[in-house]
């Protein structure tokens, strides 16, 4: 509604450069969704594994109490 109350109001050269405006908006706006959708597909597994909670209680590698320590 408020842009077709702007075509009115505009010559035809200022109409034809709003619609191009208009036009890469909407383009940006689409590249960027569909970045953070690859983004989001690309980080699930990590996020996913953040959030189970199934992360290792002790330290990783081959070490036990003291006085053993680790070797």
């Amino acid at each position: 509604m408020l842009i077709h109350w702007l075509e009115q109001r505009l010559e035809y050269t200022q109409r034809k450069r709003l619609r191009k405006l208009i036009s890469n908006l909407i383009e940006i706006v689409y590249v960027n969704a569909l970045f953070a959708f690859i983004m989001l597909i690309m980080l699930l597994p990590f996020i996913v594994l953040f959030l189970s909670g199934e992360h290792p209680a002790g330290p990783i590698g081959n070490c036990h109490a003291p006085p053993d320590g680790c070797q």
